[in-house]
């Protein structure tokens, strides 16, 4: 599990309840912020109160967005590699991005 997104649930679920827009509090750029707005608003209801689920979800989130962030990043550094004629590079790049893919499919993040 990539440790920034473990420290900053770990921060999201040890935040006091007292607080009032607890995105507020962290410093997010805005896609972290609609990620974890969205998780803490629509998984309240299925996942409770429950820090230990919180977290798990919230965790297997950023690390799905991880993820896809470095799928897109591969498919132009394929593209590099194959316009440099660097078959190497472009082969150890291709099974890369065939295993995120296949963690992405299978949600196995």
């Amino acid at each position: 599990m990539h440790s920034a997104a473990l420290e900053l649930a770990r921060e999201l679920v040890n935040l006091p309840q007292e607080a009032v827009d607890p995105l507020a509090v962290l410093s997010l750029n805005d896609g972290q912020r609609r990620i974890l707005s969205g998780i803490l608003e629509k998984d309240r209801a299925r996942l409770g109160e429950e820090p230990d689920a919180m977290l798990a979800e919230c965790c297997r989130r950023l690390e799905t967005e991880r993820l896809r962030r470095r799928d897109r990043e591969l498919s132009r550094l394929i593209a590099e590699a194959e316009k440099g004629g660097d078959q190497a590079a472009r082969n150890d790049l291709l099974r890369e991005k065939q295993e995120i893919s296949r963690r992405l499919k299978a949600g196995l993040t």
